[in-house]
């Protein structure tokens, strides 16, 4: 019943930040997460063995929708361009956030350039989803870097938001 609840009050917030804000109805699942766990109130059922079934199967079906989208034959045609973009993209952000990390965060990455580097462009190569799902299996989401990563995860995102609204409509 839970469960049921929190999907409508999710599709109902989504469907009006959608309609009149135009931020795209998955931020609220964000939001909503977040506001939700800033409580406390589900603790238990989030460590639940049956959450965590469900969370990875979701995260398998949202990959599996990406994988749907994407037209082969567009991406074969296209493949050299993509490759030499998101290689200068990753580095370049990469690179940039290397450089905010090691100077504004510099315990975190342990006064060290190359931990810097190494985690800026792994922020630039995952989005968040898979970012989430790297830090559970490493078991650093409850950490200070994982909150950290996953703030800067879901900022970029509310970031890109006001470059193109669309990116995020599946």
């Amino acid at each position: 019943m839970l469960a049921i609840l929190i999907y409508a009050v999710n599709i109902t917030v989504g469907y009006l930040f959608d309609k009149y804000l135009r931020i795209p109805w998955m931020l609220t699942s964000v939001l909503l997460g977040m506001t939700l766990a800033s409580f406390g109130l589900f603790s238990d059922v989030i460590r639940s063995a049956d959450f965590q079934f469900l969370s990875k199967m979701g995260l398998l079906f949202f990959l599996f929708t990406i994988g749907i989208e994407i037209e082969m034959e567009q991406f074969r045609k296209l493949g050299r361009y993509i490759a030499v973009g998101e290689t200068l993209l990753t580095l370049t952000e990469g690179l940039l956030l290397a450089i905010f990390l090691y100077f504004a965060y510099s315990e975190f990455v342990s006064n060290s350039f190359i931990v810097a580097l190494f985690c800026g462009i792994a922020f630039g190569t995952v989005g968040e989803v898979v970012l989430l799902a790297i830090l559970k299996e490493f078991e650093l989401v409850k950490t200070r870097f994982g909150q950290l990563a996953l703030g800067i995860g879901v900022a970029e995102g509310v970031s890109n938001l006001s470059i193109s609204p669309s990116y995020y409509d599946f």
